[in-house]
């Protein structure tokens, strides 16, 4: 999760071993800092030893205490709010259901900024497929997000 821009990807993971993690958390490349909770694959060696070599600092919220992570934390929820919904009767096919749940919360407007997470990442709102269905025009050119910001500020 972009804490900033609240744009948030989510992957299945056949397992939670540390060099799965390890191989999700370098796909993006290498933020300044790992939030995590205590989960042990966090704290394995792949990962403390990419956290080094990538410079990443490594910070743990407090066991039992989920509010350390709140954005995370409240994320999640919504996560298996929205894949409840989806799965209803068949929760073996939120793997499935995953990208669609993440195309849903990306492309919906957060109350804390007034705009869609895709719009603040992207800099353009995410072409959905009802868009192409009905022919809804694409829209202006993509603006990187300082532009975007100068551009939709009230001062």
């Amino acid at each position: 999760m972009d804490y900033f821009t609240k744009c948030t990807v989510a992957f299945p993971l056949a397992n939670m071993e540390a060099s799965t993690v390890a191989k999700y958390i370098a796909y993006f490349g290498a933020p300044d800092y790992l939030p995590s909770d205590q989960g042990c694959s966090f704290e394995a060696s792949v990962v403390l030893e990419m956290c080094r070599l990538f410079g990443i600092s490594k910070t743990r919220t407090f066991p039992y205490h989920p509010q350390g992570n709140g954005q995370a934390e409240r994320f999640n929820r919504t996560l298996l709010d929205m894949l409840s919904i989806l799965v209803d009767g068949n929760p073996g096919q939120w793997d499935d259901m995953l990208p669609f749940v993440m195309l849903a919360y990306n492309t919906s407007v957060h109350e804390s900024s007034g705009v869609t997470p895709a719009i603040a990442m992207l800099g353009r709102e995410s072409r959905l497929p009802l868009d192409v269905q009905i022919g809804n025009p694409t829209g202006r050119e993509a603006l990187g997000l300082p532009d975007y910001i100068r551009e939709s500020s009230p001062f």
